[in-house]
């Protein structure tokens, strides 16, 4: 396992398990996110990997909305209330990462449910057309970064030429 550059000296560690534990993830979700450059982590003296807590403090999870859970909203009050695209909680909706609390005509959904999505779409700048979410419901985290790094490089690049010729 790689992990990114140490983390500063005012940053305290704490082991993967605890940290895991403490945000309700899996550790394969935590070790995806030290492997993205999404939160540092490092050898701690005990041989486990250590997370910083300033990082695990700007991690979004399901939790954090537990006091609206429950909470009926129809697709066009979340909408609004959210600033998203009608078709974009629909989408949400039909890959179950939003639950449907009244099925049919004005259907009405968990709203704890729609800002936890809502807090990952605006967290990733708001495009339309990227991966959210992992197969455990987690912030999707990218395996392999060099590579998507490159990737969008080279076709920034080819874009730019096709245009100049």
């Amino acid at each position: 396992m790689t992990t990114t550059a140490l983390p500063s000296q005012l940053d305290r560690l704490i082991p993967l398990a605890k940290a895991a534990h403490r945000l309700k993830l899996s550790e394969k979700s935590l070790r995806q996110m030290i492997t993205a450059g999404t939160i540092k982590g490092a050898m701690l003296p005990s041989g486990e990997i250590g997370v910083s807590e300033v990082d695990l403090d700007q991690i979004i999870t399901r939790e954090q909305f537990a006091h609206l859970r429950g909470i009926p909203l129809t697709t066009n009050q979340a909408a609004d209330r959210y600033q998203l695209s009608h078709w974009t909680i629909r989408n949400w909706i039909e890959r179950g990462y939003i639950k449907v609390l009244k099925p049919g005509y004005g259907m009405e959904i968990d709203e704890a449910d729609v800002a936890y999505c809502a807090a990952v779409y605006q967290a990733r700048g708001g495009v339309r057309g990227k991966r959210l979410f992992d197969e455990e419901g987690q912030p999707y985290q990218l395996k392999h970064t060099e590579w998507a790094s490159y990737q969008r490089e080279r076709r920034r690049k080819k874009k730019n030429g096709s245009r100049t010729s």
